[in-house]
């Protein structure tokens, strides 16, 4: 059945065309308004971050005051303020994002040019007066002077000399920050004007934002209007008149009035509707032929109309009908795969059945059938089974036991591990593992088939009550069905079991088998005993004869050996007397327990322990040394034997034990054994028989010299040696003495498989026989090589140390400051012959070992010892002190205090740097006072040049802007649309073409020249005039030059 509409979209379009112009106009809408509401909120940030500037250049002098007035915390307000006005005077020209009363603002375009000439005058003086501020921010806002006393003294005299000697401090109000102060108080007006001015330029700015979207709100009010009676019209032509005709016919057909088509002669959506309810009557007479069919039970009837199935949708009637024959198909198929697995679950039953006496077999039958009746190509099965590991644990594994290809068993003998390849992963995680893309190289993947490259692959675990028996692996070159995984998944459970139940029934022939070993073993035994028997009875006579020596043995046993006897089943039925002290029990205490009661609850249960036992059962003597536990838990070892004893009819009827206590040698032994065990671990240990070759070795002297065992095994001990050492006489004497039993300590220089030098620190000790004699050598040692050459490089470092402490003592002696080192008792480690001699001067010898703090007077004691207590805290400190001379000069030193660190960074001492900075202080005071004067007067000129109406500029000797007026900044950006920046070359703004005459103009007037001329500039004719300037040595440094524009009648 065909569903393609063959119409004209009309309506569709119409409607499209309709929402589109909405679209359009509600877009434009939501445009235009946020750029205008945009744009007035962007305003009203700029008028009042504007105004917050206007604010802040005011609070600056405040707070400047507030600081000559000695609050220091104003610095921290005044630093903050004077960074937010230069933050927000760059965001109000450039844009970006600035916090202004902990609000972010996001200032998105630069200033209006009808803005920018104010802002660029803003800058220019607020660039002067942030500089005027941060001289408050940064100098000192007191400065301490001294006062001369009664003496007289030099100025190269020491601070502590100054101390003594009676000068008399005075903190005053530090002149650069009282006239930084001052500028700030004659600026702050012409900065108040400015910031006010260019706030009211933002407001018109604004203003002129807020007439704009005013006039778009209205002009977007009226295009709404008439979008909305337009679309009316449009929708009842288009819409709701065909509507009302379908309406109409629909309701007819639903009643079955009508079995006339609906006539709609425009071939539109309302026309595909008509052609539709049309096609309805004939489908329903389609699908009714159709379901009768199908309930005759013809399953594969076609259905009028429908051609491709595929194409139908399921939510059509057709496609409902089809796809609920589909159904009854699967149910079909699905019975049929239910059928097939019952018959093959049947089918092993028997199999199962048969040979199930021994498993390979049993397994090969099981997976050639399952090869065979799933139709795979290949396929094997593994057994679960465990080994014992070194450490006693066990570890599981999986060995093939069967394997089916092609109709031929293969013999593969192969082991498997857990995460080795995808049978280990099915080892550990016990689920079905399905592969049904299996790539070129899946030879890779450790499946146990051998090179055969299948398209995919089956793994099925064979389980029983959880635990994993095994697995079954098949293979094949078409994908398996879902239903036939399921099958062999069910079959898996009854394997699992067939083969847990042969496993068992193999285990228990095996025990039946030995049993009748062991039975044939004990007729044989009772027939020796028979004829041991008449033996015995020949010698009762005799015994009888040793019974009282016997009693008399037995005696002397139970007053020296800890005598008991057991039954055969380990219950105690007698013991000497100190047996019970031994283990602090009485008889009637264990008379009738089990002997366990002797023994820690680990080792009863051991299978050594039942071993024992039935070794005494089986009548053999156990002899031994033994550990076990008294009443209070206390551990005793006894070296014991236990007899079985038979009665009269040779029949074992109890077991005597006589034993003696070897507790505390067993200690011994174990503390000697624990000993030599750690001595090994922790040592280099050789032993060499009498002529020098080695013997045994541990590991740690393998690891030490590079060698594997069988390398040095029988090597001489010389291999050891270096060549000179093994010459040396030195070495045969010791290698005497010790075959004559004397031991030898030292350290010995050896080399190493590589040739390396190895430094080692041990003894060699003779081993005697019971005789005393000399029988092999023993060497204990430990690697000292580190050691060695840590002590070599000491050596070198102290001689490093030593020449550097030569040159620092003579570098230091050689400048003019005085300098001055302490350790963190404050005794001097270094100190220069300039502060010696100023000790001296005062009447005191200090030398290095001094301590700093004997040198301080007692009234000024505190005062000078803090700054070194601040550095040995960590504390880098810089102090500035001032003395008035004897002449009345003031004198200003540097103090500069810096902590010691070593390489953990603590502090181990303090270095001391004073410096003589007078003629520095008075040389920037005088450079400060020049450079305020120069700022005036430049500003003089700014304005002079500025009033101007011709361009004027001044160029370096490098043709670099010195300065230029407003009048030239703003021809150049007319001309060229350019940015006149200080530095910048004059090459960089001057057209290419006109550059060379402006060169050979600039040459002259750099040569001396003074002179005019006319000059083409970006297409106009200027009347230039040429001045040189010289400097004080009347050295030339630049132009100067002055253009007027030529207006041309």
């Amino acid at each position: 059945m065909s569903n393609q509409r063959h119409y004209n979209p009309i309506i569709r379009n119409s409607l499209f065309l309709l929402l589109g112009v909405f679209l359009i106009i509600l877009i434009l809408n939501y445009v235009l308004t946020s750029y205008f509401f945009n744009a007035i909120e962007q305003g009203q940030y700029l008028v009042d971050i504007a105004g917050r500037n206007r604010t802040l250049s005011q609070l600056i002098v405040l707070d400047a005051q507030k600081v000559a007035e000695g609050n220091e915390n104003m610095k921290v307000i005044l630093r903050e303020h004077i960074a937010e006005h230069g933050r927000i005077l760059r965001a109000l020209r450039d844009g970006g994002t600035i916090t202004v009363d902990n609000r972010e603002v996001e200032i998105t375009d630069k200033a209006d040019e009808t803005i920018l000439p104010t802002i660029k005058r803003v800058e220019k003086l607020w660039r002067s007066y942030q500089d005027t501020a941060s001289i408050v921010v940064a100098e000192p806002t007191k400065i301490a002077v001294r006062q001369e006393g009664k003496q007289e003294v030099k100025l190269d005299i020491e601070l502590e000399k100054l101390a003594e000697m009676g000068f008399e401090e005075k903190q005053i109000i530090n002149p650069v920050v009282l006239k930084a102060i001052d500028y700030l108080k004659r600026k702050s007006s012409e900065m108040l004007l400015l910031n006010e001015q260019l706030v009211r330029e933002f407001l018109l700015v604004l203003d002129k934002k807020r007439q704009n979207a005013d006039l778009i709100i209205l002009i977007l009010t009226l295009i709404n209007a008439g979008a909305i009676v337009g679309a009316f019209f449009v929708i009842k032509d288009v819409v709701l008149k065909p509507l009302n005709i379908i309406a109409e016919a629909a309701e007819e057909i639903a009643e079955g009035y009508s079995s006339k088509p609906i006539e709609y002669e425009f071939n539109n959506e309302v026309g595909s509707v008509v052609r539709a309810i049309n096609r309805i009557v004939g489908s329903l007479e389609n699908a009714t032929d159709f379901i009768q069919n199908i309930g005759r039970g013809n399953l594969n009837a076609q259905y009028k109309g429908v051609e491709n199935y595929t194409e139908l949708e399921k939510e059509s009637l057709a496609g409902a009908l089809l796809d609920m024959r589909e159904r009854m198909i699967n149910v079909a198929q699905s019975e049929k795969n239910r059928e097939w697995s019952n018959t093959g679950l049947t089918k092993f039953v028997e199999v199962l059945r048969k040979d199930n006496d021994n498993l390979k077999k049993l397994a090969y039958n099981i997976i050639s059938e399952l090869v065979e009746y799933i139709g795979a190509a290949q396929g094997c099965m593994y057994i679960v089974e465990e080994e014992s590991k070194e450490n006693e644990t066990k570890e599981m594994y999986a060995e093939i036991v069967a394997a089916y290809a092609f109709g031929q068993q293969k013999f593969l003998k192969q082991k498997i591990y857990p995460h080795e390849g995808v049978i280990g992963q099915v080892l550990i995680d016990k689920e079905t593992i399905y592969i049904d893309d299996v790539p070129d190289d899946y030879s890779d993947i450790v499946s146990g088939l051998g090179s055969a490259k299948p398209n995919n692959v089956l793994i099925v675990p064979l389980k029983l009550n959880e635990v994993l028996v095994g697995m079954i692996e098949l293979t094949t070159f078409q994908k398996f069905e879902p239903y036939k995984v399921e099958f062999i998944e069910r079959l898996a459970n009854n394997i699992a079991s067939t083969i847990t139940n042969v496993k068992v029934n193999e285990r228990t022939r095996l025990l039946l088998k030995e049993q009748e070993n062991t039975t044939t073993q004990l007729k044989l035994q009772e027939d020796q005993m028979r004829q041991n028997l008449l033996k015995l009875q020949s010698t009762q006579e005799e015994m009888r004869r040793n019974q009282q020596a016997l009693r008399s043995q037995s005696y002397a046993i139970g007053t020296t050996l800890l005598e008991a006897e057991y039954d055969m089943e380990g219950r105690l039925l007698n013991a000497n007397s100190l047996f019970l002290a031994k283990f602090k029990y009485k008889i009637t205490d264990v008379k009738g327990k089990n002997h366990r009661i002797f023994l820690d609850t680990q080792s009863s249960y051991s299978e050594e322990y039942l071993r024992f036992w039935d070794n005494l059962r089986a009548g053999k003597t156990q002899m031994g040394e033994y550990k076990r536990v008294a009443r209070d838990g206390t551990e005793i070892w006894i070296r014991a034997t236990y007899v079985p004893v038979p009665d009269e009819t040779d029949t074992l009827y109890k077991v005597t034990c006589l034993a003696f206590d070897v507790t505390e040698e067993k200690k011994q032994v174990l503390d000697y054994q624990g000993q030599v065990e750690a001595l090994r671990r922790s040592s280099i240990v050789f032993e060499f028989d009498l002529q020098g070759f080695i013997i045994d070795l541990n590991d740690l002297a393998l690891q030490t010299f590079g060698y594997t065992k069988d390398e040095l095994f029988a090597k001489h001990y010389n291999t050891l040696l270096l060549m000179e050492e093994a010459e040396n006489d030195d070495y045969k004497i010791m290698w005497r003495e010790l075959k004559g039993g004397k031991f030898r300590t030292g350290e010995y220089e050896y080399k190493n498989k590589n040739g390396e030098t190895i430094w080692l620190q041990g003894s060699f000790n003779p081993i005697f026989d019971l005789n005393g004699n000399t029988t092999k050598i023993l060497m204990v040692a430990e690697d000292i090589t580190q050691r060695k050459e840590a002590e070599r490089q000491m050596q070198e470092i102290q001689l490093r140390t030593k020449i550097q402490q030569e040159n620092l003592t003579a570098l230091i002696n050689n400048t003019d400051e005085r300098i001055l080192s302490i350790d963190k008792h404050y005794f001097v480690t270094i100190i220069n012959e300039n502060l010696q001699n100023v000790f001296r001067q005062m009447g005191r010898e200090v030398d290095i070992g001094t301590n700093i703090l004997d040198t301080f007077p007692e009234r000024n004691y505190h005062r000078l010892k803090d700054p070194y207590d601040r550095a040995l805290a960590g504390e880098k400190v810089r102090l500035e002190e001032h003395y008035v001379g004897s002449k009345g000069e003031e004198i200003a030193l540097l103090v500069t205090y810096n902590p010691i660190l070593d390489d953990s960074d603590n502090v181990q001492g303090v270095t001391v740097f004073a410096k003589d900075i007078t003629e520095i202080k008075k040389n920037q005071e005088e450079m400060m006072k020049i450079q305020r004067e120069m700022e005036e007067k430049e500003a003089d000129l700014r304005a002079l040049i500025n009033n101007l109406e011709d361009c004027v500029f001044a160029l370096d000797n490098k043709y670099n802007f010195v300065v230029f007026n407003e009048a030239f900044e703003k021809t150049i950006k007319e001309k060229a649309n350019k940015e006149v920046k200080i530095d910048e070359s004059f090459e960089k703004i001057v057209p290419p073409s006109e550059w060379e005459t402006w060169k050979t103009l600039l040459e002259r007037a750099l040569a001396g020249e003074k002179f005019k001329t006319n000059i083409t500039f970006f297409d106009d004719i200027y009347e230039l005039s040429l001045n040189t300037i010289f400097d004080k040595n009347k050295k030339t440094i630049g132009v100067a030059l002055d253009m007027r524009k030529i207006e041309l009648l």
